[in-house]
């Protein structure tokens, strides 16, 4: 999310709590709990379906692919996660959104 920020892309921004901006709550299980700024705008499905609407959401997933697709993280991540199967995941999901 901070790189989507950085590079101006609208989003709702993690607010932080106490120090951090992800809290970790252990019981039976591990959770990890962010809260968010409430997110200006409409809900997609309530907004009319017009051209320019349609135009302004590709644009804004556009960039997000690109940043996405080329960030530093997932450049060295065959190095650093063991596991093939979460790559191959994440190859398939990469994939997906250049189609």
């Amino acid at each position: 999310m901070n790189i989507l920020d950085r590079d101006n892309v609208p989003l709702a921004r993690p607010v932080k709590i106490s120090s951090h901006k992800l809290e970790e709550i252990e019981s039976d299980e591990l959770y990890f709990i962010s809260i968010f700024e409430k997110a200006e705008g409409v809900d997609w499905d309530k907004k009319e379906h017009t051209s320019q609407n349609f135009f302004n959401a590709g644009k804004a997933l556009g960039k997000i692919y690109r940043i996405y697709r080329y960030n530093q993280y997932l450049e060295i991540a065959e190095s650093v996660i063991p596991d093939k199967i979460i790559i191959n995941y994440m190859e398939e999901f990469k994939d997906e959104l250049t189609s």
